[in-house]
């Protein structure tokens, strides 16, 4: 099965806070994701979402286990 090359791994977050938090030890862990306005076609509580290739998501969902970050929940979609 091939991979759609604009499947992003998605991370969303009920505060700003939140989001912010994840985007410092992203950074520092060398993520090339980064912090995007939420998709309209998704309802979170706050308007922000970590976004990052689907090749990532062991390391971001690594660096909110070992930092004990707050999200409200992961996605992949079609950006």
């Amino acid at each position: 099965m091939l991979k759609d090359k604009n499947e992003k791994f998605i991370v969303l977050f009920e505060t700003t806070t939140s989001a912010m938090a994840l985007e410092k030890f992203a950074k520092l862990a060398k993520s090339k994701g980064r912090l995007i306005p939420t998709p309209t076609s998704i309802r979170a509580g706050c308007g922000f979402a970590w976004c990052s290739e689907l090749e990532e998501q062991d390391l971001i969902t690594k660096v909110i286990s070992d930092n004990n970050l707050s999200f409200e929940k992961y996605i992949i979609i079609n950006i």
